[in-house]
């Protein structure tokens, strides 16, 4: 799962790179989202409130992720809250 997706450019370079991986990438602007697959997910969240996290991430999505990447909001603060709120969602060893 990548939060900070933007155009999707990281994704779509993930999604060649792990060839059997399902991605999820979500941004506060999704409609900005250029790639189209069956296995890549587009999906609104605001890493900036723990509300969006909780409502679009955790009470979303019933599976956790083996990769979470966080490159949203590029502050302190909202690192710090996206790593305690959404590492309960990392799988072990992830």
């Amino acid at each position: 799962m990548e939060i900070g997706s933007f155009h999707g450019n990281a994704s779509a370079a993930l999604y060649f790179y792990f060839k059997n991986a399902k991605l999820f990438a979500g941004d506060i602007y999704p409609d900005l989202f250029r790639y189209k697959s069956n296995r890549i997910k587009n999906f609104f969240v605001n890493s900036s409130d723990e509300i969006s996290i909780r409502d679009n991430i955790i009470n979303k999505f019933d599976h956790n992720f083996d990769i979470i990447i966080e490159d949203a909001g590029h502050s302190l603060k909202d690192q710090i809250i996206s790593l305690f709120m959404l590492f309960k969602k990392l799988n072990s060893g992830g």
